[in-house]
């Protein structure tokens, strides 16, 4: 049997199962609308939007149901009406129709990372991409085809087999839609810019329905919309990236020192920072282990072999008295992955993160005295450099406006007891709260409580125009979980 014909076979018992000879559920059941209202679905349209699709219609009657409800974000346990796993671009339009025709809330997941857990909804609808990873990378012309439910290690290691690399995130089981269209930081975004700024071009199925394709010469509109706008358009179901010559052999660096010195440690940092080369991306964090025990720590990668590293990172090589310092290469697909454990699916997790323009000198004083006076075990806070390539896109040139920010600072916690949440929570947000006044806005791939008028200034001086084309193509907010842009009302 060829591999099709098994494919087909295989999902047509699936559908089978899923819906057997008479009720496989109740002729009507409950689900929640788009405006949060509770509506019901009948059997009938369930059945026959499970026929016009090559993928899975999957309900709570099914056993999968349970793996197929859950997202990477332990702490959101939801329990969709159904999700629909799309096969390819004609299932995810006939699960956009389905959804706007029954007039369901819909959520779209592609690696299901959501820090707020929009990926997921309490009685609405899944469209789940999962099914949708195929790549393609072209050598001669240095791109990559990727569908939109692949995950990052998908397109580092597809690139990587010819000597070429894009920027793409921190953790290797992310899924690419959403870090592609929300903005996209990765190690490799001073030497190469933002993943936004290296997607060439989208197809994406907008919220009538229709399979568009957007870039530079169709809908450009739309495609700058997409490069930083997030969810807001559509469900973009096939990217093309540029990729650039890399050799798949980097430098890894960190340099550990006593919490004693962590003052003139970031001072340090920060300072020398705004000369370290696009080659290099660093960080610099306070934090304690599970003992309690703190430290401040230099860290980062450098394109380039290890030689070149510690030329180029000469003032940090020779700065004070580390406990520890380790400059060695590693691979990059490897370290790309390297966080995957510890960024482990159904963990808790929570971030109050922002953009700093510039570095006040009680910056790293309010980052400090938070954290001596509140020794929490696993505690921490880090500082990750941006600039290079990244920061000189003008700001209107995409949708993603923070081209000015120096450095990302975050407060970010995770942990297994549910029954440990309040007191994470409290940590990071008056921990935030200390820090916020020093900030010139947020990521919008890791927004998590933020309020409506927060995610509009957010967007800055591109808002109006991302009101403009959301008006255009999703005029009755349809995907509307999300960092939210809303359309102008109708008059």
């Amino acid at each position: 049997m060829k591999r099709r014909e098994f494919i087909t076979t295989a999902l047509t018992f699936t559908a089978a199962s899923t819906f057997p000879e008479g009720n496989g559920f109740a002729a009507d059941f409950p689900a929640v609308a788009g405006s949060g209202d509770k509506i019901s679905l009948s059997e009938k349209a369930v059945v026959d939007f499970q026929k016009n699709i090559k993928g899975q219609v999957i309900l709570p009657s099914n056993p999968e149901y349970e793996a197929a409800r859950k997202v990477w974000n332990g702490s959101f346990d939801r329990r969709p009406a159904l999700v629909a796993r799309c096969a390819d671009v004609s299932d995810v339009v006939s699960a956009v129709q389905f959804a706007r025709t029954n007039n369901i809330l819909l959520a779209v997941r592609g690696g299901g990372h959501s820090y707020s857990g929009q990926s997921a909804t309490d009685g609405g609808m899944v469209l789940d991409l999962s099914l949708m990873q195929r790549s393609e990378v072209d050598p001669g012309s240095k791109t990559c085809r990727l569908q939109g439910g692949a995950l990052l290690g998908n397109l580092d290691r597809a690139a990587a087999e010819h000597g070429l690399a894009t920027t793409a995130g921190f953790v290797s089981h992310t899924g690419v839609g959403g870090l592609a269209t929300g903005g996209g930081h990765g190690r490799l975004m001073k030497k190469f810019g933002l993943t936004v700024d290296n997607v060439r071009g989208v197809e994406i199925v907008t919220a009538d329905g229709m399979v568009r394709k957007a870039n530079a010469a169709e809908n450009p509109d739309l495609y700058w919309a997409v490069r930083g706008g997030g969810g807001n358009f559509g469900v973009v179901t096939d990217f093309e990236f540029q990729l650039h010559t890399m050799d798949p052999m980097i430098t890894s660096f960190s340099f550990v020192y006593p919490i004693d010195a962590a003052l003139d440690v970031m001072k340090f940092y920060f300072d020398w920072d705004t000369e370290s080369p696009d080659e290099a991306t660093t960080s610099v964090g306070l934090r304690r282990n599970a003992k309690g025990e703190a430290s401040v720590s230099i860290s980062g990668a450098y394109i380039g072999t290890p030689a070149q590293a510690e030329g180029a990172l000469a003032k940090v090589v020779k700065y004070g008295k580390p406990t520890t310092s380790r400059i060695a290469a590693t691979n990059y697909v490897a370290v790309q992955s390297a966080a995957d454990k510890i960024f482990a699916h159904g963990r808790n997790y929570y971030s109050k993160s922002g953009f700093f323009n510039k570095v006040d000198s009680q910056l790293p004083v309010a980052m400090l005295d938070y954290f001596m006076k509140n020794p929490v075990p696993m505690g921490s806070i880090g500082a990750a450099s941006h600039g290079g390539v990244a920061g000189r896109v003008p700001e209107n040139a995409t949708a993603y406006a923070h081209r000015d920010a120096k450095y990302e600072i975050s407060v970010s916690v995770d942990w297994d007891d549910p029954a440990d949440s309040a007191k994470w929570l409290k940590y990071s947000r008056d921990y935030w709260a200390a820090i916020a006044p020093f900030s010139d806005g947020f990521y919008i791939n890791q927004t998590t409580d933020e309020g409506s008028d927060a995610i509009r200034k957010n967007y800055r001086g591109n808002y109006d125009r991302l009101v403009e084309i959301k008006t255009k193509y999703d005029p009755t907010n349809f995907f509307h979980l999300n960092a939210n842009i809303r359309p102008k009302k109708k008059a």
